[in-house]
């Protein structure tokens, strides 16, 4: 009964690890997707950070102040508003991707711990095993000597039963070929197979 536990258990160790192993790996994949995605978006805010200071906001102020109409003037505005969103949404994205590589890196460390211990669960669980089968050859070898010493044992009653046979056959024999009495069959046995000479009662010294 042990043995198959302790199997169990080992098979239900192995199946939890063969899947964690296949999640370990896809959220390598997604770590490497979003640690990509930030690399791509880190680039594009460096250069916009980049023009940030080299132009500043009198590069912003030329623009609109450039403007030959009011209706220049307010296509430009829009312009750099629009400018302005997609800036801010390419930081948001950049801070977001970021979010998300803490996130999966997070994730990651969380299932190499989980694969090691269950890496040292299923050792461990093998060893017991082994031990368990190894403990009952041993047992099992215990029990095989005992049967053969049992067994000796029976044959060596045997013979001295059937030596005791012959011998009370001889001493019948010796008392002029009288049968032996017959063979007791209520449900409590005889103390011995011998005559009775002594009913119950007094005893008297001769």
């Amino acid at each position: 009964t042990k043995i198959v536990d302790l199997g169990n258990q080992l098979e239900t160790t192995t199946n939890r690890l063969q899947k964690t192993i296949v999640v370990q790996k896809q959220v390598q994949e997604s770590l490497e997707e979003a640690t990509k995605r930030v690399a791509a978006t880190k680039v594009q805010v460096q250069n916009r950070l980049r023009w940030m200071y080299v132009h500043g906001e009198s590069s912003m102020a030329d623009v609109l102040l450039g403007s030959k109409s009011i209706g220049e003037f307010a296509s430009r505005g829009f312009l750099l508003q629009e400018i302005a969103h997609a800036d801010r949404d390419l930081f948001e994205r950049h801070t977001e991707n970021q979010k998300q590589v803490s996130i999966r890196k997070h994730r990651v460390d969380t299932i190499v711990r989980e694969v090691a211990d269950l890496r040292g669960r299923q050792t461990q669980q093998k060893i017991g095993l082994t031990d368990t089968r190894n403990d009952k050859a041993s047992v099992l070898g215990q029990l095989r000597n005992k049967q053969a010493d049992l067994e000796r044992l029976v044959r060596q009653l045997d013979q001295e039963e059937a030596s005791i046979q012959a011998r009370i056959q001889a001493y019948y024999r010796s008392l002029g070929g009288k049968k032996p009495l017959p063979k007791f069959t209520g449900r409590m046995g005889r103390p011995t197979a011998g005559g009775v000479n002594s009913g119950f009662g007094m005893r008297f010294h001769p």
